[in-house]
């Protein structure tokens, strides 16, 4: 940058605007050379030569509606270029979402059998519970001999042993034999 502006001959007798030009000049040149220049990315992947083209149909017809003072002919051309210019959009991009999503399902149907492998090895297991008295049993014949004693309790109460009514304080009812947990 120093180089650049160091070749300038700026004069004291220069104009204002003329010294601004070549000062920016400069630092245009500069970054030109130390990032380079960026090219233009394509707006998507569907768009192709054909939306290109296109789009410059429609250009053309856009700048021949603002040069005939927007007559009524040019700008019917106009909004028949830009119709056509949306519809081939529409369609391209249609048409590369509907191959995304064939592309998609054909990798689903080869990873398939991995996915199903992964969700059948995975299961939750629960190895502990509380006993009646709060204890906490992790031996699984334990457990299920807990788990088989609450649902016989539960299922084979008589109507004076099923404990609190649902009237009854909620205090009252934590007291009562609970279900095990964890």
């Amino acid at each position: 940058m120093k180089e650049h502006l160091q070749e300038l001959a700026i004069n004291s007798d220069d104009i204002l605007d003329s010294r601004w030009n070549k000062i920016t000049g400069a630092i245009h040149k500069t970054a030109k050379e130390t990032f380079g220049k960026a090219s233009k990315k394509q707006p998507n992947d569907w768009f192709n030569k054909e939306c290109q083209e296109g789009t410059e149909v429609k250009n053309k017809a856009y700048v021949n509606m603002q040069q005939r003072s927007y007559t009524r002919a040019s700008t019917d051309k106009y909004r028949e270029a830009r119709r056509k210019e949306k519809q081939v959009h529409k369609r391209k991009k249609k048409q590369y979402e509907n191959d995304q999503v064939e592309r998609l399902e054909e990798l689903g149907q080869q990873h398939q059998s991995r996915i199903n492998n992964l969700r059948k090895d995975f299961k939750l297991r629960r190895t502990v519970c509380k006993s009646k008295n709060g204890d906490i049993i992790t031996e699984m014949g334990d457990i299920l001999n807990r788990w088989k004693d609450h649902f016989h309790e539960l299922l084979n109460s008589t109507e004076q042993d099923k404990g609190p009514s649902i009237i009854q304080d909620h205090k009252d009812a934590n007291k009562e034999d609970s279900a095990p947990t964890v």
